[in-house]
């Protein structure tokens, strides 16, 4: 039990517990529970960061560590995105396209594995994940902020992720295709 909950594995956790205080405060949005919403979004985000730093520099990876860390950003991602579209904020043709992305490569991965291959993830695939952020915590806040507009914000980085999102995807597609032939 001590290998399921270790400290790693227990941030990964605990970043799919955030999606429901999340869509709850999204839920009955308003600007209040916007902002609380965008912090606690935030504060998940980070604990990726550090989860996978912890797992690496005191040994603690784990097979299950390598499957929840993944999972717990794609949960957070979808409930986020679907929240978004909800409130009218992300078109839905543009969560569509990044969560098609998303189901497609999780799944080729684990085809990949069931024949011996790993494949890891790429320098473009981690511009991917923050671009999308970059763009998920100002729409998730959406009002302004500090002197900021942060729909704007969000739009911007929602772009430059969409087209990152396609980039990523075609490229660990035909980076699959070139290992398998």
């Amino acid at each position: 039990m001590k290998k399921f909950f270790n400290i790693p594995n227990s941030l990964s956790f605990f970043r799919i517990f955030t999606v429901f205080p999340v869509v709850a405060l999204l839920y009955f949005e308003n600007q209040f529970t916007s902002l609380a919403a965008g912090l606690i979004i935030s504060v998940a985000f980070i604990t990726d960061f550090f989860d996978g730093l912890l797992a690496r520099r005191y040994n603690l990876t784990t097979n299950f560590g390598k499957f929840i860390d993944p999972l717990a950003d794609k949960i957070l991602l979808l409930a986020s995105l679907v929240m978004l579209v909800h409130l009218n904020r992300v078109q839905a043709w543009i969560a569509i396209v990044i969560l098609t992305r998303e189901f497609t490569i999780t799944g080729l991965r684990a085809i990949a594995a069931t024949e011996g291959i790993v494949i890891q993830a790429s320098e473009l695939g981690k511009t991917k994940t923050g671009t999308q952020i970059a763009a998920l915590i100002p729409l998730i806040i959406y009002y302004p902020f500090l002197g900021l507009n942060s729909k704007v914000i969000g739009y911007f980085f929602l772009y430059i992720a969409l087209v990152v999102t396609i980039w990523s995807g075609y490229k660990y597609l035909y980076d699959f295709y070139k290992q398998i032939k």
